[in-house]
């Protein structure tokens, strides 16, 4: 959780810039998405006041995606697009 930010639920998403842009203007967003070291967050206050964070792991992803290649072409493979 970034700092100085209230304590809610994470839920995870396959796109936080995907979600943001679908519930914008339907949410309370606190801030725009940012970057985080596992990938991209937002979080919004529900109409209780409660914070809801929402995060996606797409920094993991890519490096998972970046890892495999240099993998691949260490073995000497051509890594799939």
């Amino acid at each position: 959780m970034p700092p100085n930010d209230k304590a809610g639920p994470f839920f995870a998403v396959d796109d936080v810039d995907a979600f943001y842009a679908t519930n914008e203007g339907k949410l309370s967003f606190n801030a725009a998405p940012k970057n985080i070291p596992p990938g991209r967050y937002v979080s919004f206050d529900d109409p209780w006041g409660n914070r809801v964070h929402v995060l996606d792991m797409s920094a993991s992803r890519d490096a998972d995606r970046v890892a495999g290649r240099d993998a691949d072409r260490v073995a000497g493979r051509e890594a799939d697009q």
